[in-house]
């Protein structure tokens, strides 16, 4: 019983020791550096804030709050349309239970066990809907197909079933933009996850309509006739349904995997700027030239560049040699 206090009071005694060491650092750090420790503090949160991470972090925050409050108003929307279908199935349901009840006939739910043993009658309604209601035989004498109760039930059911369709369109619909597995969605639009070693989601590198390629990722692979098709999402903003030969790879190939006649992209350098454009090799690396690859682009020019500048095509057409023009030049 007497230890119990003691360890008490030690770890008060424990507790005040670290309080003082936490103010003796406090004052040691508000003498070096010039500033208190809430001013400090209020310095790292402000270089937080302008941080890329952070703001970009805030912003999916902010499309993904928004995400949710739109789905909740699908939600909602749905849920209406299915109280609303509920109401129109419960109004027709009453107004053909009246109708049965002024014919002097016992109204039976469908699935009624007894019901398929029992012959039915066709009534046709003469307008132009041309719609039949089927009801239990009886007196032929106790029914009248001019009744107007029985066009007000046929027009409840018609609205019934236009109500349950909207429903059934807005769940579909909700559906298809709520549904996350990737699979599904590709095999109802004809995509695929993968293409031998190409994998949706992997690093890849496309060709945009200004002839120069660029770093993304690949989004969706997706059959086109006898051939596919590979959705680029590039990193610099925008997205190409590029084929085979307009996408590469995000590495740089081995030096003994290039031959002459390789298909690949290059560094193309114009005076102070960088572009990535495609080519051929057409010199392997050796020692006269360096141990550099020629690359013959696809513009004509020519250039010596490194294995380090390289990344090779994907889905290459057959070899060609373009043909160099006067004008072109050949980087060294």
């Amino acid at each position: 019983m007497s230890s119990l206090p003691e360890c008490i009071g030690l770890d008060a005694a424990t507790a005040a020791v670290e309080s003082e060491e936490i103010a003796e650092l406090q004052q040691a750090v508000v003498e070096e550096l010039g500033i208190s420790m809430e001013e400090l503090r209020q310095f790292i949160d402000e270089e937080l804030e302008k941080m890329d991470c952070v703001q970009q972090r805030k912003k999916q925050l902010a499309e993904l709050e928004t995400w949710v409050i739109q789905k909740e108003s699908e939600v909602a929307h749905v849920d209406q349309l299915f109280d609303d279908a509920s109401r129109a199935v419960t109004n027709c349901e009453s107004l053909v239970k009246d109708f049965y009840s002024k014919l002097g006939l016992q109204y039976r739910d469908s699935s009624s066990e007894d019901e398929a043993s029992r012959p039915t009658e066709i009534i046709e309604i003469p307008d132009e809907d041309d719609d039949v209601l089927s009801i239990d035989s009886g007196d032929a004498g106790s029914r009248t197909p001019k009744d107007q109760k029985l066009r007000e039930a046929m027009a409840a059911l018609r609205k019934s079933a236009q109500d349950v369709q909207k429903f059934m369109d807005a769940v579909n619909k909700k559906s298809s933009s709520q549904d996350l597995h990737k699979g599904t969605l590709s095999q109802m639009s004809g995509e695929l996850s993968k293409d031998g070693d190409l994998i949706v989601s992997m690093r890849i590198l496309g060709k945009k309509r200004t002839k120069t390629w660029h770093k993304g990722t690949l989004i969706a692979i997706q059959t086109v006739g006898p051939g596919k098709k590979y959705k680029v999402k590039f990193d610099n903003k925008g997205k190409s349904l590029l084929s085979g030969n307009h996408i590469a790879y995000d590495y740089h190939p081995p030096a003994d995997k290039l031959y002459v006649g390789s298909r690949v992209v290059a560094k193309y350098k114009d005076g102070n700027q960088v572009w990535l454009y495609a080519g051929i090799v057409a010199e392997t690396p050796n020692v006269k030239n360096k141990l550099r690859f020629l690359i013959f682009f696809d513009d004509g020019y020519a250039s010596y560049v490194t294995q380090s500048e390289l990344y090779p095509i994907c889905r290459p057409h057959m070899p060609y040699l373009p043909s160099l023009s006067p004008a072109s030049s050949l980087g060294q």
